[in-house]
């Protein structure tokens, strides 16, 4: 599992759309995720596969989005993962 935490760290502006990446590592498959939001804050979905949700952030606030995969069949042992998340604004506020 990776967990995503995303705060939006001001205490005024809303973050009315911001696109949540996710981009795993070759040996995992079968991704899921679910999503959940602090107060004020939503996920466009509470849960699914493929594509993570699009936040919607509260001034001050959070959403966490857990994913979870499997490990292909056949990976060595010792074998790196290397994932990687990022989070960015939509169109047209970014």
């Amino acid at each position: 599992s990776y967990v995503i935490d995303v705060v939006n760290g001001s205490n005024v502006l809303t973050v009315p759309q911001a696109n949540a990446n996710f981009v795993p590592a070759p040996q995992l498959q079968g991704l899921s995720w679910t999503c959940t939001a602090g107060p004020g804050s939503s996920c466009s979905a509470s849960s699914g596969s493929g594509g993570l949700p699009t936040l919607t952030l509260a001034a001050g606030g959070s959403a966490r989005v857990q994913v979870n995969a499997t490990l292909a069949a056949g990976t060595p042992l010792n074998t790196r993962l290397s994932s990687s998340a990022s989070v960015s604004l939509a169109a047209p506020y970014s």
